[in-house]
């Protein structure tokens, strides 16, 4: 099932919907601009775009989550009921970035800018956390505790009060690990195999988990290669792109988190020709499907100007609720040199991993 909605705006509010905050290049050694490729000349046209963007949403028919797994990796929720789906406030690879009035969400700015490394699930204080998988409390530290099972893998619960001891053995869905603490109202749990964290909204792991929410991307925002505001429909020389986009939690959160976005799962995004010929294949910036980067990529993956949700002041009564999820689509600049002047069209999607998705399209003119 399907729903759209298309609207042509003016050049004038097109340019208010694309114009970005600064961007710039992360990573040292970076591989070179992306280079666009036109095969053929019906490709690009020469008449003056008319800017035009489109906005999709797809709930996926066969979603990836609708049945129950019965495989190895699979398990159910850390507190009761076990088996029945509860409300997710914190998605896996969701930006967690400093708090502080002065905090500047640039590349290279001081401060910790790490992604999400698990999901945070709503619960009331002092609720009963138990194991999702049997094993061993290997450490128990005074708000988590950390659960070595077989096969290499282990589980973190923070923001409890442990009720167990080092060396412990628990039991899944017997042993209490220990109880919410009623500053947090939610556990964190992290999942990790061989070393790498894993997704726990993947399919085959937390269970049962459904969601009928698609992303949506936002809107999307052009730079120059200094790093100020290009006109989407006269872009010239190197030019460097991104991409607002969120999802929601697929159940609804009440309380001061309700209403606020999470991460999608993937972000990508295409560039093609007036004939719909593909001329920058589809290059995936984001995906936090399986895994997630490591933290020091925190700037090649998301762009400036990303934030959590409530941030902007240490004390928690001042914060901002809605925080910003941008991504950099071209963390080494698009080379629009490589190509022919004349119009194109830039796709970008955002899906969960459920299947659902969501995409924008706009027109783009470059005039080199």
């Amino acid at each position: 099932m399907s729903t759209s909605r298309t609207s042509q705006i003016s050049i004038a509010v097109a340019l208010c919907l694309v114009l970005s905050a600064i961007l710039t290049l992360s990573a040292n050694g970076a591989p070179g601009p992306i280079k666009i490729h036109v095969t053929t000349p019906e490709a690009v046209s020469h008449v003056a775009a008319i800017s035009a963007i489109v906005q999709r949403s797809h709930l996926a028919r066969h979603s990836r989550c609708s049945s129950r797994s019965a495989g190895p990796l699979s398990y159910n929720y850390p507190v009761k009921p076990f088996k029945r789906q509860h409300p997710i406030r914190g998605y896996f690879g969701d930006p967690r970035t400093p708090r502080g009035r002065h905090v500047r969400y640039v590349p290279g700015a001081p401060g910790n800018f790490n992604f999400h490394s698990g999901v945070d699930i709503i619960t009331a204080a002092n609720e009963s956390v138990y194991p999702v998988v049997s094993g061993v409390a290997t450490h128990v530290h005074p708000n988590n505790v950390i659960v070595q099972t077989s096969g290499g893998r282990w589980f973190q619960y923070y923001h409890i009060t442990p009720a167990v001891q080092p060396g412990q053995y628990v039991t899944a869905y017997e042993t209490v690990l220990g109880y919410v603490l009623a500053t947090h109202l939610h556990v964190h749990l992290t999942e990790v195999i061989g070393g790498r964290v894993q997704n726990p909204l993947a399919p085959g792991h937390l269970e049962p988990y459904r969601d009928k929410t698609a992303p949506v991307v936002d809107s999307v925002h052009f730079t120059n290669n200094k790093g100020r505001r290009a006109n989407p429909l006269r872009l010239k020389g190197i030019v460097r792109i991104s991409a607002h986009a969120h999802d929601m939690p697929a159940l609804p959160v009440e309380g001061n988190w309700s209403g606020l976005g999470v991460t999608p799962a993937t972000i990508s995004w295409e560039l093609r020709g007036r004939k719909g010929s593909v001329v920058v294949p589809r290059q995936t910036v984001a995906d936090f499907r399986r895994t997630e980067p490591l933290n020091g990529h925190f700037w090649t993956t998301f762009a400036a100007g990303t934030r959590q949700n409530k941030y902007g002041d240490k004390d928690l009564r001042k914060v901002k609720l809605v925080g910003l999820f941008s991504f950099n689509l071209t963390p080494s600049g698009l080379d629009t040199r490589t190509a022919p002047n004349g119009t194109y069209k830039l796709i970008v999607k955002a899906a969960d991993t459920c299947g659902n998705s969501g995409s924008l399209s706009a027109q783009i003119e470059i005039k080199n």
